[in-house]
């Protein structure tokens, strides 16, 4: 898979198995930011076993391109990636993008910062924002999403926070 993890199915009988021709970039893109803390947490250790994770974390790291992801129609990240076993070629989602600053911006974030897409796909991540109205008649702009998950913070990586809504 190139580095990266498929998705897992989980059958009807009740076995797990990778979905052999389904990879998400969102998910990946965690694993990668947590492969590269540990290279960077072990890569100097003297403890041998501590070096070997490092090693073998830089290693699948050392596979991963996010390129296989990129629409550059869209100038976007696909969500997921799918193997056409008859073609042996990999095409992307395009019901499904990762254009907002929520659960996909890892992914996007490695990739532009590895050169392996356009720093365009960071510029066109969405920060959504809703207007909510407390019971003294104030506006306040507060994020759009699904609420109470850690990852709707992601959006406040977005270094011009300020030109966007929520800057004032």
């Amino acid at each position: 898979y190139g580095g990266f993890i498929p998705w897992v199915d989980i059958r009807p009988n009740a076995t797990i198995a990778p979905a052999n021709t389904k990879i998400p970039s969102l998910d990946n893109g965690q694993l990668t930011w947590a492969l590269a803390a540990t290279v960077a947490a072990f890569e100097d250790s003297p403890d041998e076993e501590l070096y070997e994770i490092a090693t073998l974390a830089s290693t699948i790291i050392s596979y991963q391109n996010y390129r296989k992801f990129y629409d550059p129609e869209k100038g976007l990240l696909y969500g997921t990636i799918q193997f056409d076993p008859e073609t042996k070629q990999w095409h992307g989602d395009k019901t499904y993008y990762l254009n907002d600053m929520f659960e996909g911006t890892l992914a996007v974030l490695w990739a532009v910062l590895n050169g392996q897409v356009p720093e365009t796909a960071w510029n066109n991540l969405a920060v959504p924002t809703t207007e909510y109205i407390t019971e003294q008649g104030e506006k306040i702009t507060t994020f759009s999403g699904f609420r109470a998950s850690f990852h709707e913070h992601w959006a406040l990586a977005f270094l011009p926070l300020l030109d966007s809504p929520l800057g004032p």
